[in-house]
């Protein structure tokens, strides 16, 4: 049963992850300069940043979307409708940067300006001041985070570290307290009707980005507003045998992480899994796969490869930090997803591609079931998107902005009751969204309307 368990495990996490594998070149950006960039193509400004996390330069993004000038302001919203939102980070699925989340911010202010729905409270006629901030952020050893001069797991800053789902949570917890909630006031002090900075943040996460929300916000709930979940995987952190994770690497896992991300380098490789990941083609050129390839030049990536195929699984405490702890057992660790997911007090909104070869909906459906083991009062929901594989923030960025935008706008006691796909009129008028390569229908599911093949109840039984 083990064998079984590990085996689909790893084919699991090898296919989610490979499929991704690219990242910027390993080039580090000068800590505490920023740069705006402002494309055609991106008509929200994005800004670049770094900070220091355990001394290594971490590379983060930011865009402000802003809100119309009459908000939609679901029936049982309070009588104001001017409120600032939360702040949103959009955490990556494994290799990419921030880049990946470049469409999703562009849709969600395209999202915002169609909105057309007036707040039947107010009849201000100035511009509504509701607006929040979108962060991503390039986990330590991905996109443009690394270890000064990165030398294949031999320098300096590179001895002791270990690439795995722990160090990238403790990096995500030290983002939020560090950067995110502290510079929304500053950021926001001038707005109109601006009142206090909120204290907690959306999160919203593809693949294994979903993966460490998960666990951020069930270790820092005081952190966390909600959690979004984009074709996370529930699998993360091999654990093999031989070696901790900790760099440099010895002989044998060094060779074979070599071997491996050599060959996901190549460039019918990288086509290979973009066609497995994404349903439709239009969605990725041969610009990117060119790009994926020149950003695994990286020092610094043969050793980061090595290290996270060995880490271990991401660890919570059995009882709460400030609990009492008497015995052994108290110290004890979990690391499975779904009791994690048990913990969660916020809010959690799933939203997958329905034709995900790896992260399936079987596996949203068992998320669902270890969600609503939570108490009462504690809100999940589950939108499926049509003809979408496993990065549907990038493939289908409109469709994901149609669902988050009021799910963001929604205060805790809205959740449940916001209509996120509004009710079809008959078969033959679904709720759709169209996207550059065609059209999506949206639907919302219980946990046991979620169909399952035989190989799908397979996959979640064993994994």
């Amino acid at each position: 049963m083990k064998i079984i368990r590990k085996t689909l495990q790893l084919t699991i996490w090898l296919s989610a992850c490979l499929v991704t594998s690219y990242s910027y070149s390993n080039s580090n950006v000068p800590v505490g300069k920023s740069s705006a960039r402002n494309t055609e193509t991106s008509p929200v400004p994005i800004s670049s940043h770094t900070f220091l996390f355990r001394s290594h330069p971490i590379a983060y993004e930011t865009a402000v979307v802003r809100f119309p000038t009459k908000i939609a302001v679901p029936p049982q919203s309070p009588t104001t409708p001017y409120r600032d939102v939360s702040p949103v980070l959009l955490l990556n699925g494994f290799g990419v940067g921030s880049f990946h989340q470049h469409r999703l911010i562009q849709a969600l202010q395209q999202q915002s300006d169609q909105s057309t729905v007036t707040d039947k409270n107010s009849n201000r006629d100035e511009p509504a001041s509701l607006a929040t901030i979108i962060y991503t952020l390039d986990y330590l050893g991905q996109g443009r985070s690394w270890p000064v001069d990165s030398n294949d797991g031999q320098s300096e800053a590179e001895l002791g570290l270990r690439y795995c789902g722990q160090t990238w949570v403790d990096q995500i917890v030290a983002f939020l307290e560090t950067i995110v909630l502290p510079a929304r006031e500053s950021c926001f002090s001038s707005t109109r009707h601006y009142t206090a900075p909120p204290e907690r943040v959306h999160l919203v996460g593809n693949s294994v980005g979903g993966h460490l929300a998960v666990f951020v916000a069930a270790l820092r709930p005081d952190l966390v507003a909600s959690v979004t979940l984009l074709n996370a995987t529930p699998v993360w952190g091999l654990n093999l045998p031989g070696w901790t994770g900790h760099l440099p690497a010895p002989f044998l896992p060094k060779t074979i992480g070599r071997f491996l991300f050599d060959q996901i380098r190549n460039l019918n490789t990288i086509e290979q899994y973009l066609a497995a990941a994404y349903v439709h083609r239009e969605a990725f050129d041969a610009t990117l796969m060119q790009q994926i390839r020149a950003c695994t030049e990286s020092q610094g990536g043969h050793a980061a490869f090595a290290s996270i195929l060995w880490s271990p699984p991401v660890t919570l405490p059995t009882k709460p930090n400030d609990a009492p702890s008497n015995t052994k057992n108290d110290y004890k660790k979990i690391n499975a997803f779904d009791e994690a997911l048990s913990r969660l007090e916020c809010d959690v909104l799933l939203c997958f591609g329905a034709d995900d070869p790896w992260c399936k909906p079987a596996f949203a459906a068992r998320m669902l079931r270890a969600l609503g083991q939570r108490p009462t009062g504690k809100v999940q929901r589950y939108v499926e998107l049509s003809s979408v594989g496993h990065c549907p923030n990038h493939e289908a960025p409109n469709a994901v902005a149609y669902v988050l935008l009021p799910w963001l706008l929604s205060s805790n006691a809205q959740r449940q009751q916001i209509a996120l796909v509004p009710a079809p009129l008959s078969e033959d008028k679904r709720t759709s969204v169209r996207e550059t390569w065609g059209v999506t229908e949206l639907t919302e599911r219980q946990a046991d309307d979620i169909s399952l093949s035989l190989v799908d109840r397979l996959a979640v039984l064993f994994v």
